[in-house]
C-alpha cells in the first residue's frame, strides 16, 4: 500500500470511530454534507489517485473548494475563491446601500457601510496573513475595495 492510501485509510477508520460514537451520543452524522478535500501543490495533486472516500458506508467524492466556518478553502491554497466571493458580497452590499442611500442620514450610512461591508471584508482575513508575493494578486481586490470605502 501506498503511503497516499494508508492515509486515507486512516481516515476513513477515524471517520468510522467518530461516526460510531456520534451514534452512541445519540447524533447524527449527515454524510451528505460531508466533503473531502486533499491540500497541496499541482504537482502533489496530480500524483494522487484517490477521487472518493468511504465514510459510513457513503461514498464522499473529493472537491476543489470546501467552505469552512465562512472561509473558502481551495486544494492549493490560493483563497482566490474566498477572496471572490467576498468581493462579490461586499459590492452586493454596497449596491443595496447605495440604493436606498437617499433615504440615510451620514451617520446612518456610515453604520451600514461599517457593518455589512467591512466587516465582511474583514472576517477571516487571518488566514490571508503571510501569504506568498506571488499570490498577492489575489487579494489586491480586497486591497482596492477596502480603500474604496475608506
Amino acid at each position: 500500500m501506498t503511503n497516499e492510501h494508508n492515509a486515507i485509510k486512516q481516515v476513513e477508520d477515524s471517520a468510522v470511530i467518530i461516526n460510531d460514537w456520534m451514534n452512541a451520543n445519540k447524533l447524527n452524522m449527515k454524510t451528505t454534507k460531508t466533503e473531502f478535500i486533499m491540500f497541496g501543490s499541482k504537482a502533489q495533486l496530480g500524483k494522487c489517485s484517490t477521487k472518493e472516500i468511504d465514510i459510513a458506508g457513503d461514498k464522499i467524492p473529493n472537491v476543489s473548494v470546501i467552505r469552512y466556518l465562512g472561509a473558502y478553502l481551495d486544494e492549493g491554497l490560493k483563497f482566490s475563491t474566498l477572496v471572490k466571493t467576498k468581493c462579490r458580497t461586499a459590492m452586493l452590499n454596497y449596491f443595496r446601500i447605495r440604493n436606498i442611500r437617499k433615504y440615510l442620514t451620514q451617520d446612518a450610512t456610515k453604520i451600514l457601510v461599517l457593518s455589512l461591508v467591512i466587516s465582511n471584508l474583514d472576517y477571516c482575513n487571518a488566514i490571508l496573513f503571510g501569504i506568498s508575493v506571488c499570490l498577492f494578486s489575489v487579494i489586491y481586490a480586497l486591497i482596492v475595495i477596502q480603500t474604496y470605502y475608506a
